[in-house]
């Protein structure tokens, strides 16, 4: 894909500076053992014309939800996406962003995370709340987690936790996958007849660490009951309250009675459907689980100069700092997703919220209404109230039914036999507000028709807050279809306040983020050279095929007929994966890298169990190892065994040696290294950790130094994740989305998360075929871990990197070869620039190598030494010269370090400029180096401050 190489045709040119003849050379430090031997067995490369007119044929071949009349729902739901929100997320200043590391030129990403925060803190009416999580089952699991950590040491019934019976398997497959490490164990509580919890049974529950609770519960049933359950557990018992946050409109707050935590799904704010994913979850809690709470959070600070600034805080609880002792090892969240919901409810604000619920309570009270007429039809909550969704039991099996509304252009609703077996005649019908009055009576219709059969015999302002709109000013919206005082609600469920939103016009939201989106530093914006982090430029025509109806409006809960395009898109990136990294079974599932990492320890893990081998318990990482790797093995529950690296960085095989044993799970580690060293001696890893029968897991953060070069098979390695947000060009987003696959070997295939895509030949009773010889079906493993994630990961990550891998096809080594290229001439233009102007004593290589691979590290304690001014002093001064600074502090074995990471999309120019600025920062002197930047939105921000003076919401007056 030469389009996306700007030294194409120049390689020469900047191999004669390095002294080297031809790109070989650089991967001299690759041993001929490991090396890669001939073209990857991939497709051609195509145009960007070829990709498009390929997406548009799969994509099209499925059934968006928008082509049909849809009552499905079922934890993600139909709703109208504002035009402006689609518009303004594709700016370049907040797609091609990184998380905001350097605050003074990221501000309109930060403000806008903190103003987030706000929203759900006034949503769910507790005191604080994160910048997202992946989705609102890891969100309950990740509740679930924090609550344990609170409560445990002082609860009466240690370990436990209880959590509604009604939950959905998948929900609490992720749960339990997500606990099991920390040694919970969950019980469930019973519900009543009528649907709603039993009160009685859920005495059973106080004293224990936590209850976990939805309100509206699976079955969209409003249950008044739950106000109730904080005083029957008690304060020592965490209230967790999964919520579809929509219904916060009308329905009293969890705060208000009593919930610790609030989570949920983000999605139907500002998110499309996306087949799952990217869509974000939310969690909020009171003050004093603020410390335990996972993600990230942003603070209002100040800068040098006293003006108002943000930056994030409280990282001490995060995995980058504290490793295995981190509340989460969650790294990459949804940042750009959750944007998408600021800017939904910023249009919406308090009366647009409350209209908003109307129409979706109105809408499904009129259809229970309907349905409810009809004679061959029952409701078995009929007394209830619902929100979005209710039941229905037919006289016959609801996958009939469903078959049947199909052929009729319905999509019914969602077959509760999938959750409860027992239940196969119960149709989960959801109704939303971008339902029709006209499309509940034509469901009501072939409902009644169907049903009669069967029983017969047959089948830019500077703040958000500071708006003055009026009471009832904001996002217009179509009226409820029920006139409002026909909608009925228990009066204990009533909320009683207003979530205290903004309320603006369009052209205020418009401008309010255009002008937030300025003060924010791209990929779009400049060099990006963030040392891990893979910074490269993301193709827009990938944008483009992720908004088609084929991805963005489809449900993954949509029949494999109504998939298939989207399925044979999965089941090629599984097989491009798999042949790039010499693996034999890929799953899509695992939302971001530090899943994946998570997900490949899990199927390790229940791997040495099925032997009887429990306990393996221990995971050896190197000291230079991503913070992610000891926070993801510690999820597992595993013991973290750290060994310290050579004194030139590389992997000590003696310090390996003297920790492997009999309790061994596994050793992590990436290569190339942090430090962008090839481990020669990966190979002898490998047989030291396999003759003690662990099993190698590579973190595939730096495949871009590697792809097409080597494999992490022939490297010796049985799992490996990938960082489609690295690697296949996917947006970072200020933080998120991601997608984190994992590759494993064929003896750990069968413990991998479901579902994966498999094919098999075409049957004559297919339909919706897009192939003439395969049909795509989902298929789960046999011993499969269960679930990481609820839905089928995050499809549109997926997709969008599938666009990239078909740009480059068979050619992706040469995407490698230029990464690699600039991160060799950088480094060289750096040390020639340092020594003509007399400054090369004041920094050093963070490891002394001939070559590097796709990033580097410089130490600068001769500078701290000498001058007085730290890594962090040089970063901001960058900052000054229009460049995004690389990554500081890390990995942690190189003192003052500055890792660096140019990606093959940068131009020689580019390079030759940042070296240059780089050695004119070095003749600073140190107090002006102190005082930058000076030319950013703000001054330095004082994250000290934003620490010791929480203020992560904007304070608003009752």
């Amino acid at each position: 894909m030469v389009d996306q190489l700007p030294n194409y045709g120049r390689e020469n040119e900047m191999l004669s500076a390095l002294g080297m003849n031809s790109i070989d050379e650089l991967f001299a430090d690759i041993p001929a053992a490991v090396r890669y031997d001939g073209r990857l067995p991939l497709p051609e490369p195509q145009s960007e014309e070829e990709v498009l007119r390929d997406a548009r044929r799969l994509l099209g071949a499925n059934v968006a939800l928008s082509q049909r009349v849809s009552f499905l729902g079922a934890g993600l739901y139909r709703n109208h996406v504002p035009a402006l929100v689609l518009q303004l997320i594709r700016r370049g200043e907040f797609l091609t962003a990184y998380t905001p590391y350097q605050p003074e030129v990221s501000q309109g990403m930060l403000q806008a995370m903190w103003e987030f925060q706000t929203l759900i803190s006034e949503l769910t009416g507790l005191s604080v709340a994160n910048v997202s999580v992946y989705d609102g089952s890891t969100a309950a699991a990740e509740a679930i987690n924090t609550a344990h950590r609170i409560h445990n040491r002082k609860a009466e019934q240690k370990d436990i936790i209880y959590v509604s019976e009604l939950t959905p398997p998948s929900r609490m497959s992720v749960i339990r996958n997500y606990s099991q490490g920390g040694g919970i164990e969950i019980r469930t509580l019973p519900h009543n007849s009528d649907g709603t919890l039993d009160l009685a049974a859920a005495e059973q529950a106080a004293g224990a660490c936590g209850v976990y609770v939805e309100q509206p519960n699976p079955l969209g049933l409003l249950d008044g009951g739950l106000v109730k359950l904080k005083e029957i557990i008690g304060e020592n018992t965490a209230l967790i309250v999964g919520v579809q946050p929509t219904s916060l409109g009308i329905v009293e707050c969890p705060g208000e009675y009593g919930a610790d935590i609030v989570v949920g799904e983000g999605q139907p704010f500002g998110s499309p459907i996306t087949c799952g994913g990217p869509i974000y979850g939310i969690f909020a809690c009171r003050d004093a689980y603020l410390r335990q709470m996972p993600g990230r959070i942003v603070g209002r600070s100040i800068d040098v100069h006293g003006e108002v600034a943000y930056c994030l805080t409280l990282s001490t609880r995060e995995q980058h700092i504290r490793r295995h002792r981190a509340t989460s090892n969650i790294c990459t969240n949804e940042t750009l997703i959750a944007l998408m919901g600021a800017m939904h409810m910023s249009l919406l604000g308090p009366e647009g919220l409350h209209t908003l619920a109307m129409r979706n309570m109105a809408a499904c009270q009129l259809a229970k209404a309907k349905l409810g007429t009809i004679e061959t039809l029952a409701l078995p909550h009929l007394s209830g109230h619902h929100y979005n969704e209710f039941v229905i039991e037919l006289p016959g099996p609801a996958a009939e039914c469903l078959d049947y509304l199909d052929s009729q252009g319905i999509i019914g609703g969602f077959d509760l036999a999938s959750w409860y077996p027992q239940r196969k005649n119960w149709l989960l019908v959801s109704v939303t507000d971008q339902n029709s009055k006209a499309e509940i009576n034509l469901l009501a219709a072939h409902l009644a028709a169907w049903s009669s059969a069967i029983i017969k015999g047959g089948r830019s302002m500077s703040n958000l807050f500071d708006s003055h709109g009026a009471p009832g000013s904001g996002w217009s919206q179509p009226a409820p279809i029920m006139d409002a005082t026909q909608v009925s609600l228990p009066a204990e469920l009533v909320r009683k306040k207003q979530a205290q939103w903004p309320r603006l016009s369009e052209s205020e939201v418009v401008r309010h983020y255009t002008w937030l989106s300025t003060r924010n530093f791209g990929i779009d914006t400049g060099f990006y050279p963030l040392g891990s982090c893979t910074m490269k430029h993301n193709p827009r025509v990938n944008e483009t095929i992720a908004d088609l109806p084929g991805i963005a409006d489809l449900h993954p809960l949509q029949p494999e007929r109504h998939q298939q395009g989207l399925m044979a898109i999965f089941h090629e990136m599984q097989n491009m994966l798999a042949v790039c990294s010499g693996m034999d079974e890929v799953t899509l599932q695992p939302v971001a890298g530090a899943q994946g990492e998570f997900t490949a320890i899990r199927c390790i893990q229940e791997y040495h169990r099925s032997l009887g081998q429990d306990g393996r318990d221990k995971v050896i990482v190197p000291d230079s190892a991503h913070g992610t790797n000891p926070a993801s093995a510690a999820l597992a529950g595993l013991a973290v065994i750290e060994i310290p690296s050579t004194t030139d960085g590389r992997l000590d095989l003696d310090a390996l040696r003297s920790v492997v044993g009999e309790d061994t799970a596994a050793m992590m580690i990436t290569n190339p290294n942090t430090l962008g060293i090839f481990e020669a001696e990966i190979s002898q890893a490998a047989e030291i950790v396999h003759s003690a029968g662990g099993q190698m897991y590579y973190d595939g953060a730096n495949f871009n130094a590697i792809l097409g070069k080597t494999t992490p098979g022939l490297m010796g390695f049985d799992a490996v994740h990938y960082n489609l947000h690295k690697t296949f060009s996917q947006p970072h987003g200020g933080g998120g989305p991601g997608s984190g696959p994992i590759g494993v070997k064929s003896h750990l295939a069968e413990f991998l998360p479901s579902p994966l895509v498999k094919r098999r030949p075409i049957l004559s009773t297919d339909t919706g075929a897009i192939d003439e010889q395969w049909w795509y079906t989902w298929y789960e493993p046999s011993k499969s871990i269960g679930k990481v994630q609820q839905w089928h990961g995050n499809a549109g990550a997926v997709v969008r990197s599938w666009a990239f891998f078909r740009r480059y096809g068979h050619t992706l080594e040469q995407m490698t070869e230029h990464a690699v290229l600039n991160a060799n001439y950088l480094r060289h233009r750096i040390h020639q620039c340092a020594e003509e102007q007399g400054v090369e004593g004041e920094f050093k290589d963070g490891s002394p190598t001939g070559i590097v691979k796709h990033e580097f590290t410089l130490s600068m304690l001769p500078l701290k030494e000498s001058k007085g001014a730290s890594a962090m002093d040089v970063a901001k001064g960058l900052l000054d010269h229009g460049f995004m600074a690389p990554t500081v502090y890390f990995p942690l074995i190189v003192p003052e370090c500055m890792m660096v990471e140019p990606t093959e999309t940068e131009t020689k120019e580019t390079l030759d400029d940042f070296a240059e600025a780089f050695v004119k920062v070095l003749q600073v002197d140190a107090e002006t180096l102190h005082a930058a930047p000076t030319s950013t939105p703000v001054g330095r921000v004082d994250e000290v401050y934003a620490a010791r003076n929480l203020c992560l919401r904007h304070p608003i007056d009752d």
